[in-house]
Parts: structure tokens; C-alpha cells; sequence
């Protein structure tokens, strides 16, 4: 069996050189044993301090695969169906627009609700979170933009949406019911990915734009629409949470969540709409999707994760059993990342 330790850190030495990129962070995981989990470069430039595997990065969208699992989690309670309305959940005067009303769970969670995209920056940076309440803030002036069930409408306001479902069934913080269900029982470092900047001591990989060669720091931001884009992790922790998902919602001997909803979450939905590629808080992967020199890596999941300062993805490959988690500490970096990744999932042949 090849190791695939030497060309991978040749290749991510030769990756930040190249794009000048303050850090990145690799873990690979193939049939349940740890092949790579290193970072490279700086979580802050000016003040020296390298990245390590511990450094925690931001990753964004990524989050919307926890807040789908925590609907899972509610689905396999009983105390909803994936294709109830939002009607049956929330009170009616809760949105202007009562059309919103009409959407489902299913809709919401596959981006065809018909909703705008949505992120408002918040003024509550290193802050205790708002009341449950402040969610209801975020959604009330929503307008549908689109038919809702008739086409792919990317909107970060349906997973607020779905983050005020969580709150009112269970009567928790939307971050309380996800640490309570999710990262506790997986066994997290870190419980409160949200109000990261409360906790002392540990290492937030620094934010970033990279241009023209230079890396300017950003003012780290804060998104009110939590449940759709913001969470701190170190990629070592969140692949716990993947690892659970390859597992079939398993954890230790441990159901986290029923392996017929884990398969229905990663089961590709609205396939006879145009661009449809969205299971339930993830991109579902087709066989021909990945193809790197004729050789087809197989049906996996997959999503990204960009907020300012930060690029992060993670893929899955269910017929290679493995997944590869990578985190940039730099703005909208998905063209030079991509190709890192390809590069590592070839490594992975043969392993």
C-alpha cells in the first residue's frame, strides 16, 4: 500500500507558494483510518503563528449539512415529515410575505423554496448570540423571488427558516439542540462553533482576501443567518460529523441518526429540474461528476463553504469509502482549490 504523506505535503508546500494563500488545512480519511491531517502556511501571518491541525477555520455553508441533520434528527423523533409546510411550524405572523407559508421542509432544504439568497452580516461579533427570538428577525421581510418546487433558487434564508423550526420543536438555541444532538455525542473539541470568539485560548485561523500576491486581513464578520453559514471547526472535529454520515448516522455503536434518513438526505432530489444537484444540505455526486484521467471516483456528497475570509469544502466518495476536507484561510478560493483537490482524490488511487 503507498503512502500518500510525501506527495501530498510536496504538493500543498507547492500549492501556497504558488497562490500565495496564508494556510491550508488537509485531512483525508479512507475506510475509517486517517491517511493525512496536517495544515501548511499561517492562521496569522503578521504575528507568525503557523496553522496546525487544531486551528480553527470557518466553514461556512458546510454548516448547512449539520442543519439538515438536525431536521434528520427531528424526522426520526416523529416531530416532522420532510414534506410538512411551513405553516405547520411556524405562526402566520411571523413573515410578511404569507406565501412563505406554503413552502416545505424538502423545499427548503433542496434550495427550490423559491427564496433570495440571503446573508445579513450581524453587530454581534464576539457577542453572546441573540435570543431564540432574533432568527424571526432575520426571515420576517423575506419575498419569494420564484415558483417555489419549479426550479434550483440557492437561498441561504431557507435554512434560516429551517434553523426556526429546530428552535421552536425543541424549545432549544438553534446552536444548543445542534451541540445537545450533534457534536457532543460525536465527541467535538469544541461545543459552541458559533460564539467561537467567546472561548479563550484557542487557535482562529485569521481571515484573509488574497490579491496581487498580497494576503490583507479582514475583519472577522458575524452572519445572523447562522444555521446557513457560520461555524468554527478545526477539519479534524467536522470529520467526525462526515465520518458519522459515511457511517450510515452511526457513531461508536451509537445511532446519531437512522440510516434510511442518512440515505435519504444523500439521495439526489428534483432530478428533472434544471441544475439539480442538491440532496438534503449537500451537492449529490454522480458517477461521471468526478473524472480525473478517465478514472470515475463514484456517487458521493459534496458542498463548499465561503464566508469572507475563508474557503473550505468537503467531498465524499461512498465507492472509494473516503472523504478529504480542505480549509483556506483566504476569500473565494475555490479555482486554486479545486485542483488540490483533484490532485489529492489521485493520490488516493491505489491506497
Amino acid at each position: 500500500m503507498k503512502s500518500i504523506q510525501n506527495p501530498i505535503i510536496l504538493e500543498a508546500e507547492n500549492f501556497l507558494e504558488k497562490t500565495y494563500l496564508p494556510s491550508v488545512s488537509i485531512y483525508i480519511e479512507k475506510e475509517g483510518k486517517i491517511l493525512f491531517n496536517d495544515a501548511f502556511g499561517y492562521s496569522n501571518i503578521y504575528k507568525n503563528k503557523k496553522a496546525t491541525p487544531s486551528t480553527f477555520y470557518n466553514l461556512g455553508s458546510m454548516l448547512k449539512l449539520m442543519t439538515a441533520s438536525c431536521i434528520g434528527i427531528l424526522k426520526d423523533r416523529g416531530a416532522l415529515d420532510f414534506h410538512q409546510k411551513i405553516s405547520e411550524f411556524l405562526p402566520t405572523d411571523l413573515f410578511e410575505d404569507k406565501r412563505v407559508l406554503e413552502r416545505t421542509v424538502h423545499q427548503l432544504l433542496t434550495h427550490t423554496a423559491g427564496l433570495p439568497l440571503g446573508f445579513v452580516n450581524s453587530p454581534h461579533l464576539k457577542n453572546d448570540l441573540p435570543p431564540v427570538s432574533f432568527l424571526s428577525q432575520v426571515v420576517r421581510n423575506i419575498k419569494p423571488e420564484n415558483a417555489f418546487g419549479h426550479e434550483i433558487s440557492y437561498s441561504n434564508y431557507g435554512y434560516a427558516i429551517l434553523g426556526l423550526i429546530i428552535e421552536t420543536i425543541s424549545q432549544q438555541k438553534f446552536e444548543e439542540f445542534l451541540a445537545e444532538h450533534i457534536l457532543k455525542p460525536l465527541g467535538f473539541e469544541n461545543h459552541n462553533p458559533i460564539s467561537i470568539y467567546n472561548i479563550p485560548n484557542i487557535d482562529i485561523a485569521t481571515p484573509y482576501v488574497t490579491q496581487k500576491n498580497q494576503n490583507l486581513e479582514l475583519q472577522p464578520i458575524r452572519l445572523d443567518n447562522f444555521p446557513a453559514g457560520e461555524g468554527y471547526f478545526t477539519l479534524q472535529d467536522y470529520a467526525k460529523f462526515i465520518r458519522m454520515h459515511m457511517n450510515e448516522g452511526q457513531h461508536n455503536g451509537k445511532t446519531i441518526i437512522k440510516g434510511e434518513t442518512i440515505r435519504e438526505m444523500h439521495q439526489l432530489k428534483n432530478s428533472k429540474l434544471e441544475d439539480s444537484c442538491f440532496g438534503y444540505g449537500c451537492i449529490v455526486l454522480p458517477d461521471e461528476e468526478i473524472n480525473i484521467e478517465e478514472e470515475k471516483y463514484g456517487q458521493g456528497i459534496f458542498h463548499t463553504g465561503g464566508v469572507s475570509g475563508y474557503s473550505c469544502s468537503f467531498t465524499t466518495n461512498t465507492k472509494g469509502n473516503y472523504f478529504i476536507l480542505i480549509a483556506i484561510n483566504s476569500l473565494w478560493q475555490f479555482d486554486d482549490m479545486y485542483p488540490f483537490r483533484d490532485f489529492c482524490m489521485k493520490e488516493l488511487q491505489g491506497v
